[in-house]
């Protein structure tokens, strides 16, 4: 999808209706409507459905279709897995190999374009795995050009999830300074050890059997 396909103008009523006649011709139509139409229409009947999506684009119908379509396909893709996998509220042990999975189209995605809406995808998929630095990176890249092009697919709270990643990024420096800097204190020789007399040792006296002692008369 190009900047500007975003808007609630883009997906007038006659728009979505001559979309919804192709879905069945056309699956990466249908997968769009499903992952990002419903999700940046005002139009009360769209429904999101990344489920579904994730059925239409697998890996045999992204190969089949023309080079300049797969960036797309991918990026839908990682899109709905990213999606699916925040709405299921799973563990974090077990959501991140499927954040990974979303990671690893999105990365696809990038190889064949520069996108901006594939920079901010990666930018949240990234801090749910816990590489902040590189999350953060991704979102200020977007936070920049937003200012020039006025991303329309960007929540109300974009500001807010930047921050939060940054604060995150932060507390994860500071506690890997504080790892670094604490130093096991060296053991002097001798420090844990019991203090030898100074001198010569005494030797002990021999223990003498109770009926070899002298006796008194």
């Amino acid at each position: 999808m190009t900047e500007g396909e975003y808007g609630d103008g883009a997906f007038t009523s006659r728009h979505w209706l001559t979309e919804r006649r192709t879905v069945a011709a056309l699956p990466a139509v249908g997968a769009r409507l499903r992952v990002q139409v419903c999700r940046y229409s005002a139009l009360d009947d769209l429904e999101c459905d990344d489920r579904g999506a994730l059925e239409l684009l697998n890996d045999e119908f992204i190969g089949a279709l023309p080079a300049d379509r797969q960036a797309e396909a991918y990026s839908l893709r990682g899109q709905a897995r990213y999606w699916l996998t925040e709405s299921r509220g799973l563990p974090a042990a077990a959501a991140r190999p499927v954040y990974q999975t979303a990671l690893d189209d999105l990365d696809q995605a990038r190889q064949r374009r520069d996108d901006a809406v594939d920079h901010y995808f990666r930018g949240l998929v990234l801090a749910e795995i816990d590489a902040l630095d590189a999350a953060l990176s991704e979102l200020t890249w977007v936070r920049y050009w937003d200012a020039v092009y006025d991303y329309p697919f960007l929540p109300e709270d974009f500001e807010q999830q930047v921050m939060g990643v940054e604060a995150r990024a932060e507390a994860a420096r500071e506690a890997a300074q504080v790892t670094a800097t604490v130093t096991v204190r060296p053991t002097t020789a001798g420090e844990d050890e019991s203090p030898t007399p100074a001198g010569n040792t005494p030797t002990p006296a021999p223990t003498i059997p109770f009926e070899e002692r002298p006796q008194l008369p």
